[in-house]
């Protein structure tokens, strides 16, 4: 799951709901890609964590055969494999997680399942604004998990990615980080602790139940929730004062009233790039 060729490999062997993804063989003579493919698709390395560290951006969207070529090429230039994945459309509000812990056999999962709200950049960004929704309405996702889970024999902490397609109405896969995520804490805090439980699988002891989650608990990272904003087409006062008022009332995962002082650091550092990134844009500006 961490090599996303390998990935869309057992997804398609498994026959799960994903989007459609073809991986980009060096020779672009041998590429088999529908033409209505390029409609709507984007480039998606092989190893995120790499391509994110040498582009700072999770993909590349394409408009056709020509374009996709000529962007991989820059991907190739680095040592990145990349694969063509289409697009699913629909707002950021279609994308839902399930966060979770499966245990070492396999015979318990402790699921905790999110809706995007917002996220940031628009395209290929993160969620900065999320609630908390019930699980049965998501089951078919759910499934696919179960499905992979076991085929992979993989157990441990997870937070996977789907999308409501609303052509078909099925939640495709897009990908399952198999590690701690930005909002654990979040998490934690409406209900689904996976470091109790991953504790107590290493030490052989066990695993205890879960208790339900809270539904309806938001959970909101103020500074890219701002950027989220801005880049929004709807910028009035009344959806400037909903933010706020959201953010009132939503989890975090740097501020809380408890302990404020790790978010004024943060924002201190925040400050002071956002103000050397425009000292040194604006010096650029200035004629020698």
């Amino acid at each position: 799951m961490v090599d996303k060729n390998l990935f869309r490999e057992v997804l398609e062997r498994l026959d799960l709901p994903h989007p459609r993804s073809f991986s980009l063989q060096r020779d672009s003579s041998a590429w088999e890609i529908p033409d209505n493919v390029y409609e709507s698709a984007f480039l998606k390395p092989f190893d995120s964590l790499t391509f994110f560290a040498a582009f700072g951006v999770k993909g590349f969207s394409v408009s056709d055969a020509d374009d996709a070529l000529n962007k991989v090429k820059v991907a190739w230039a680095e040592g990145i494999e990349m694969m063509i994945q289409e697009y699913v459309p629909g707002p950021p509000t279609n994308h839902y997680f399930i966060d979770g812990y499966r245990s070492k056999d396999g015979s318990k999962m402790q699921l905790l399942a999110r809706q995007r709200l917002q996220m940031y950049p628009p395209d290929f960004g993160n969620s900065t604004d999320m609630v908390t929704v019930p699980l049965q309405p998501l089951q078919q996702a759910v499934d696919t998990l179960q499905r992979l889970f076991e085929h992979t024999g993989f157990h441990g902490i997870f937070s996977a990615e789907f999308k409501l397609d609303d052509r078909d109405k099925l939640y495709k896969i897009l990908e399952v980080n198999c590690r701690p995520w930005w909002f654990i804490d979040y998490a934690d805090r409406c209900g689904l602790s996976v470091c109790q439980p991953a504790y107590a699988d290493a030490l052989g002891l066990p695993i205890p139940d879960q208790e339900p989650y809270k539904i309806g608990k938001r959970g909101t990272y103020p500074v890219y929730d701002w950027e989220a904003y801005k880049n929004s087409k709807d910028r009035g006062a009344a959806a400037f004062l909903t933010m706020i008022f959201d953010w009132t009332r939503s989890y975090q995962p740097v501020f809380m009233w408890s302990d404020p002082v790790p978010a004024f650091v943060n924002f201190y550092r925040l400050a002071k790039g956002m103000i050397s990134r425009r000292i040194a844009r604006n010096r650029e500006k200035t004629p020698a």
